[in-house]
């Protein structure tokens, strides 16, 4: 009787192993499956079942394998103008499936990682660039306004729930062109920092113009309700005139604020 524990943990530990390989094995079999092929499939099979979950986007040019690979004109609500990835076999240590993504180049990157209970991890986030360098339209017309963009992210986990935290999150904007370029370029460059805070994303801005000192809010819940506040000091009538024209109301001490609310 003695004897037999260490056969019993030996054949234990070669039935895992043998079931490791046999994972990994398939895993890299689907990795080498070409994209071109499968994402029909796919897109077929979720646009039988679009009453419950919502079908997959149509993309124009597919190249490579799920192991790395390219995507152009990808149709979201807004058309993105080129998206490549690249598998990270490193996520499997942490029993996530993950991959690098880059926007129109290497530079403009983050990692992507999903785990079995569907939470979404996010980190080294690097975005600068015009926002019309990524996407060409928006629900079928060209971009209602252009801006120059810079972000990074070092860390962010979001689940089914809700975000569970950020970490170092930064937007700037500035050099608006389009639709009412003129009233967003008196604010002078924007920049945000964002958070999670119960559950909901939480991005506070400010504009650096000095006769506006203008400063927000804008919040996100996991069902995609969504709060924007903003307030501002204009220091000059023309100011006030054009906070009035988009919908800022006056309040007490000079102080002009804009309140919406709504869903995604």
């Amino acid at each position: 009787m003695l004897n037999s524990k260490p056969g019993v943990s030996s054949a234990r530990q070669g039935y895992l192993g043998v079931l490791g390989f046999v994972a990994a094995y398939l895993i890299l079999m689907l990795l080498w499956v070409p994209v071109p092929w499968l994402y029909p499939q796919l897109q077929s099979q979720s646009q039988s079942q679009s009453q419950s979950r919502p079908p997959l986007p149509d993309i124009k040019r597919l190249s490579g394998t799920l192991w790395r690979g390219a995507a152009e004109e990808i149709a979201l609500p807004l058309v993105l103008r080129s998206l490549s990835w690249q598998w990270d076999p490193l996520a499997l240590l942490s029993a996530r499936f993950g991959y690098q993504l880059a926007l129109d180049s290497p530079q403009n990157r983050v990692q992507v990682s999903v785990a079995w209970d569907r939470s979404v991890a996010l980190s080294d986030l690097q975005l600068s660039g015009r926002l019309s360098d990524w996407i060409s339209t928006f629900q079928g017309q060209p971009l209602p306004l252009d801006v120059d963009v810079s972000a990074s992210l070092a860390v962010a986990l979001i689940s089914p729930q809700g975000c569970a935290n950020f970490q170092q999150g930064q937007v700037s904007l500035q050099n608006w062109q389009g639709l009412m370029a003129d009233s967003l370029n008196r604010i002078g460059r924007i920049d945000a920092q964002l958070s999670c805070v119960e559950g909901r994303l939480q991005v506070d801005f400010k504009g650096l113009a000095a006769d506006l000192q203008m400063t927000g809010r804008w919040l996100l819940s996991p069902d995609r309700q969504y709060q924007l506040t903003v307030e501002a000091r204009p220091q000059d009538a023309d100011i006030e005139d054009r906070l009035r024209a988009v919908g800022f109301a006056k309040r007490s001490a000079g102080e002009w604020r804009f309140v919406r609310q709504g869903r995604l």
